[in-house]
């Protein structure tokens, strides 16, 4: 039987390579949680960005059809909040230049989009009908944005299978860091009973 000397040396070197472990997995474990919640702040921020597109488009319509002054302010309370918030998810993308590629073609699409309907907005103001009728041939409003639909799908889904494997590491590192902890926990157990 092993002294207690023994005993009570391997018991430390347990403790120390079990807290180095879970030392090591638990800034791992943070990391892997700040990259998920980052992934979820990019999504919720194209959400958004979505909705004050969607918002102004739906203003501007509203304008056109009704002839309500306060659909352009609605229309220009969302306009100029888009540009800000491109700005923010810019920043946040920066990590992935795929994206952050893609997020500067969008911002272009939408800014090009917004001017296009800020025209068709002018337009009927001024009662121009021809104007409109010539701006609505064209066609570019709609096919700019399928476009974005398209930029907005894409800048979605690898968001989506980003989180989707942060999360897969996040839980693995945790479940590792349980495992270590508890074989840790049933060693030291072990050489108590030996003690004893």
């Amino acid at each position: 039987m092993p002294s207690q000397r023994v005993i009570l040396a391997t018991g430390l070197a347990i403790l120390l390579v079990i807290s180095a472990a879970t030392i090591n997995l638990e800034v791992t474990s943070r990391s892997d949680a700040a990259w998920v919640n980052h992934t979820l702040r990019v999504l919720n921020k194209l959400a958004d960005i979505r909705l004050l597109i969607r918002r102004a488009e739906s203003a501007a319509r509203g304008f056109v059809i009704d002839g309500d002054p306060g659909m352009i302010h609605d229309y220009n309370k969302s306009r100029d909040r888009i540009g800000p918030a491109f700005a923010e998810l810019k920043s946040d993308v920066r990590d992935n230049p795929a994206q952050a590629q893609l997020v500067e073609e969008t911002d272009a699409i939408v800014v090009r989009r917004l001017a296009v309907t800020s025209e068709l907005l002018r337009l009927q103001t001024s009662h121009d009908k021809d104007g409109i009728a010539a701006l609505l041939n064209r066609g570019e409003g709609r096919s700019l944005m399928q476009t974005l639909g398209a930029n907005f799908d894409r800048l979605i889904a690898t968001e989506q299978e980003l989180l989707a494997t942060r999360t897969e590491n996040s839980q693995r590192t945790g479940a590792v860091l349980l495992a270590i902890n508890l074989s840790g926990a049933g060693l030291i157990l072990l050489l108590v009973a030996l003690l004893v």
